[in-house]
């Protein structure tokens, strides 16, 4: 491998003490890389290898990421967050093996042995490394689709399209999905009954398309009868939603170091219509506003500094003139947080900006445990947010901090808490000025990467208007949407991180079990994995039935990941799922809080749920079965076998008064789908980039 060296004229004015200490950082002895090999076996190949969730440790996605940079920050970034479940658990020397052996597979030298920690590295910098682009860079890069942007007379679907207004998303028609899940109260349910439990068992494919390469979340958004879908590193294309006729492509230019950047940053999960343009968050933390009917830009706006590894993963939500588009970090505990940016919907011109860590001075300022806002960090938002507007107001989630060791310990400083406002939250704002009206924490100082950050189900339960929502530790809980007071909960079990809840306030009791900090702390089992008993596959709830239908899988983690559990144990590294059954659906009735009832299947769940006006729900998991079950018992109706994990939103809408299902497929880089394929390895996954447009409908004499 050639090693790139790079000169600099002020090369002589480096002081010999810098230069004898960078030199030692850029170095390793064979001992310890042999040592690094044998560790990284045990804690870290599971994610980071070759098909794993996290991002691979050589190649050009390290070495982009890393080649020249703070050899200290490497240091704290694997001994402050490594492993994900158990961090701060490593010793310096155990650092060092690992940062030797990530050199030595990234074709840097052995000599001179690796200082012990991140202070006695001091200012030295990563080794400069080999340049170039992996296997899935090429792959990301070469088959992406051209632009196709339409000029001249436009044929009659486009030419048609109507302008989406705010009475339009209030209510929305039938045959139309126009935001993430479909409404503003985010029920992911579709009244269209054409295809229903009758004729189910007829459904066949109408038509597919193969999209741009990459990680597949997406949500296909619809509008009188022409089908949008965003894929690969930033390709938007449009569709005939009933023959599957490409009718425009919009493929965005990308910064080259993003192509191999972590899966995360690369994963869109939806888009919106409003006014005559749709509205696409991209890549590189953008959002762009297209024609629909031609594609061209109409307005581009930047949103946040992806170069500090902040992502526009949701989708934007539209209501009163404005668009607001959540911001999500990631593993770089970018200093500050994340926020949500409220838009002009004709221009693209900043309104106002919600910081959701909070800033001193402000409320919740004092809840960081008198960290300045550089250490202060998380808060991500992953998903769209949800819009009420009887009571003109937002409902957005947020995800935990990335930086836990400093808010182990609570400061003695009075006034001053650890909860880490407003990580792990329900935000209530107001529209117009940004101001929050109301919050609540569903999970303070939360350790273990449990976020709170998933869908809010606007639903009015015995006549009150209720926000509902669940963390990672399927505990749902309903608060009144006009204040913010609790109303209940529903525990599915499936954790013992809480051991109770306060019914009157929410307040949390938190097991000591699941606290494994310190030196000399055991590791105790922690259900769920950091990866959820539930996530971003989102939820769908049918109001006429009072049913909220919810993908769960039942996993544990003893914290290191290197421990074989036995027969009856759920913890990662158990390949025995078709027994353990890890995966299910259960339709939780929100009036009685009662599990009506659950469908247990030995893959884990994957795909979020949509309700029918048929009676049908559909879903899929990691087995790549796509599945209609009948909506009031769960019995299985139909399915058919997909090319692809499906870990993304199914839709439905109608285009020429026909009813379709579409759903997308593309595992690659997607991180929980990666994760829940270690757990269960009898479900491989395709190991390709590949992404696929899959549509189906009913014979025409159905």
């Amino acid at each position: 491998m050639k090693i790139m060296v790079r000169l600099a004229a002020s090369a002589a004015l480096v002081l010999p003490a810098a230069a004898a200490l960078n030199a030692a950082a850029s170095s390793y002895s064979v001992e310890q890389a042999t040592a690094g090999k044998t560790l990284y076996a045990a804690q870290c190949a599971a994610c980071h290898a070759p098909g794993g969730a996290g991002p691979r440790l050589s190649g050009s996605a390290f070495i982009n990421n890393w080649s020249g940079k703070s050899a200290a920050d490497l240091f704290s970034k694997i001994g402050d967050t490594m492993p994900t479940t158990n961090p701060h658990s490593l010793s310096d020397e155990q650092v060092a093996s690992l940062v030797a052996y990530i050199y030595q597979q990234n074709g840097v030298a052995p000599g001179a042995p690796l200082p012990l920690g991140a202070k006695k590295i001091g200012d030295a910098t990563v080794p400069l490394m080999a340049e170039g682009r992996n296997a899935e860079a090429l792959a990301a890069i070469a088959p992406s689709p051209p632009s196709l942007v339409r000029t001249g007379p436009l044929p009659a679907i486009l030419a048609k399209l109507s302008p989406v207004t705010d009475a339009t998303l209030r209510n929305p028609p039938p045959a139309d999905w126009l935001i993430w899940r479909r409404t503003y109260d985010s029920h992911g349910f579709s009244p269209l009954a054409k295809i229903n439990k009758a004729n189910v068992k007829s459904l066949r494919m109408a038509w597919s398309w193969q999209l741009a390469p990459g990680p597949m979340e997406a949500t296909p958004i619809v509008h009188d009868g022409v089908l949008f879908i965003e894929s690969g590193p930033g390709t938007v294309q449009a569709f005939d939603g009933a023959t599957g006729e490409l009718l425009w492509a919009y493929k965005r230019e990308v910064p080259p170091e993003l192509l191999t950047a972590y899966p995360l940053v690369r994963v869109k999960r939806s888009m919106a219509i409003y006014g005559e343009t749709l509205l696409v968050p991209t890549i590189e933390s953008h959002l762009v506003a297209l024609d629909i009917r031609t594609g061209k830009v109409v307005w581009d706006k930047q949103i946040a500094d992806y170069k500090k590894t902040f992502m526009l993963t949701s989708g934007p939500i539209v209501a009163r003139g404005k668009i607001f588009q959540g911001i999500s970090g990631s593993y770089a505990r970018q200093a500050g947080g994340a926020g949500i940016v409220a838009l002009d919907a004709k221009t693209g011109e900043e309104i106002w900006r919600f910081n959701t860590v909070a800033r001193d001075g402000t409320p919740g300022g004092e809840t960081w445990n008198d960290l300045p806002i550089e250490r202060r960090s998380g808060g991500s938002v992953w998903v769209p947010g949800s819009y009420d507007p009887d009571n003109n107001l937002l409902y957005f989630g947020t995800g935990q901090t990335y930086d836990v060791n400093p808010l182990r310990e609570k400061s003695t400083k009075p006034g001053v808490t650890n909860d880490a406002l407003y990580t792990d939250t329900t935000l209530a704002i107001d529209p117009d000025t940004g101001k929050l009206v109301w919050h609540f924490q569903h999970l303070p100082n939360d350790l273990w990467d449990l976020d709170w950050s998933f869908e809010r189900t606007v639903a009015t339960i015995d006549g009150k208007r209720m926000v509902v929502t669940a963390g990672k530790q399927a505990i749902f809980e309903a608060l009144d949407a006009k204040t913010g007071k609790y109303g209940f909960n529903y525990d599915f079990g499936l954790q013992n991180v809480i051991t109770a809840i306060d019914p009157v306030t929410g307040a949390k009791t938190i097991s000591t079990d699941t606290v494994r900090w310190g030196e000399k702390a055991a590791v105790n089992k922690t259900c769920p994995t950091e990866f959820g008993a539930r996530n971003w596959i989102a939820t769908s709830y049918d109001a006429a039935s009072h049913l909220l239908y919810v993908p769960l899988d039942s996993s544990c983690t003893d914290g290191l990941r290197s421990r074989m559990p036995d027969q009856n144990d759920t913890s990662v590294g158990n390949a025995n799922a078709d027994a353990l059954k890890l995966g299910y659906i259960a339709a939780l009735d929100l009036k009685t809080r009662k599990v009506v009832w659950t469908e247990r299947t030995p893959a884990t769940q994957t795909s979020a749920m949509l309700a029918t006006g048929g009676g049908l729900l559909f879903n899929s998991n990691l087995d790549r079965w796509f599945r209609a079950n009948d909506a009031k018992t769960g019995a299985e109706l139909w399915k058919v076998r997909l090319s692809d994990v499906a870990n993304a939103y199914p839709i439905t809408y109608e285009a020429n008064g026909r009813q379709y299902v579409a759903i997308a497929t593309g595992s690659s880089g997607v991180v929980l789908t990666k994760s829940k394929s270690t757990i269960a390895p009898q479900y491989p996954l395709p190991g390709t980039d590949a992404a696929t447009l899959w549509v189906f409908e009913l014979p025409t004499d159905k």
